[in-house]
């Protein structure tokens, strides 16, 4: 038996399946938007990228995820902007996520014995690796999560000197 496959009306066209439905249910011939990103949507969208990312701030919404559950709440941002528009660079830029603030060189151990002292007051012995302080640094406050880099310039050879100084 030989098997037919039947090919779906908007592979033929090369658009999108919703594009050739709304298409559809606007009267448009699907035939004539190959090429157009989408057929226009029904309510009036912000016409650019900055209006939009405006507006999103305006609701103080911060990730994706929030982003989606609540975009209907301004009737003019777009589902998914990141298509929508032209120029688009990453969410964090369009939500205006602020960056995380690094602590202050203060609020650490400013000598590498002192630091390696706290490490071993948390369980770091002699035979630790890097991966055994990775999992612990985070209950001092005052560790950094990688002396490797923090402490190459006052002194540190590698992680071995470091437990050793316990």
């Amino acid at each position: 038996m030989a098997s037919t496959s039947i090919q779906e009306p908007w592979v033929s066209l090369g658009i999108s399946r919703g594009s050739w439905f709304r298409a559809n249910n606007k009267g448009v011939d699907p035939a004539t938007i190959k090429g157009r990103m989408d057929i226009s949507p029904t309510r009036p969208l912000y016409r650019t990228l900055k209006q939009a990312a405006t507006a999103a701030r305006r609701l103080r919404i911060k990730t994706r995820t929030e982003y989606r559950a609540r975009y209907s709440e301004d009737r003019k941002l777009p589902s998914c902007p990141d298509t929508y528009y032209r120029g688009w660079k990453n969410w964090k830029t369009f939500l205006g996520s602020p960056r995380r603030a690094r602590k202050p060189r203060e609020v650490y151990y400013l000598d590498l014995y002192a630091a390696a002292k706290a490490a071993g007051a948390l369980g770091c012995t002699r035979t630790s690796t890097s991966t055994e302080y990775r999992s612990l640094w985070y209950r001092d406050e005052r560790l950094p999560s990688h002396p490797d880099y923090f402490y190459r310039k006052m002194g540190w050879n590698g992680w071995e000197h470091f437990f050793g100084l316990i």
